[in-house]
């Protein structure tokens, strides 16, 4: 609480409860305040004075990220306070008022169930993992791509020239590979091009471009017949 104080963060903590005696769908219950809650009850769902409380700090936020639900929203009437929460946050975000973030196993089947989790701005599966990543910490699996990432970025680019059938030239796609591409176009032969800053490349004279087309086999010559009169 005190470190919540010092960052300026207001921790909502709920002032009545929805209590029963059985855990199971619609048992018999009765909201109280904190300070009157039976000792042999269950706590099963905040109560409508804690549900308005949270409605108000939903209403003044720009960002909600949400992750568990409210209370054993799998039973009725104990989904209440996780159902009317839900649906008014979806309702701020079509108003374009709030962009909702949620995330966990859990939070989405309470979404689900109450029909609002196409409404969120965005809805994680991850469980643990997104309250991992909305913290900062590293997540093994994406170190990794992250790895694989920096090693393509660092290896050499090197420039693909195809020739057209009239013997001009084109950059047919810039590839990524270690040691670069050996070319053999326009006498190019042999000669490697890694692409730095300001990499370019000029066609030769078309003097020196090899033909496209096969070489044609020599042909005999046509025997011919000469005559004469006397």
């Amino acid at each position: 609480m005190e470190k919540a104080e010092a960052a300026n963060c207001a921790i909502i903590l709920p002032v009545d409860a929805v209590v029963a005696y059985h855990f199971a769908a619609n048992a018999p219950s009765h909201a109280y305040g904190l300070d009157a809650i039976p000792a042999d009850g269950m706590i099963l769902d905040v109560g409508p004075q804690s549900i308005a409380r949270i409605h108000a700090a939903i209403d003044d936020a720009a960002t909600l990220v949400w992750n568990g639900p409210l209370g054993a929203f799998e039973m009725t009437p104990f989904d209440r306070g996780t159902v009317v929460a839900a649906r008014h946050a979806a309702a701020r975000t079509k108003a374009k008022k709030l962009i909702s973030v949620a995330g966990g196993g859990d939070t989405v089947a309470a979404l689900n169930q109450a029909g609002v989790a196409g409404d969120f701005s965005y809805v994680s599966t991850a469980g643990g993992a997104f309250l991992e990543w909305m913290e900062g910490k590293p997540l093994p699996g994406v170190e990794v791509l992250k790895t694989a990432l920096d090693h393509v970025n660092r290896a050499p680019r090197a420039l693909q020239i195809q020739e057209n059938s009239d013997g001009s030239h084109y950059v047919a796609s810039i590839a990524r590979s270690r040691g670069g591409t050996r070319l053999r176009r326009a006498g190019l032969q042999h000669q490697q091009y890694g692409a730095g800053a300001g990499a370019s490349w000029t066609p030769p004279p078309a003097s020196t471009r090899p033909s496209s087309s096969r070489p044609r086999a020599a042909r005999a010559p046509t025997p011919t017949t000469s005559c004469s009169s006397t």
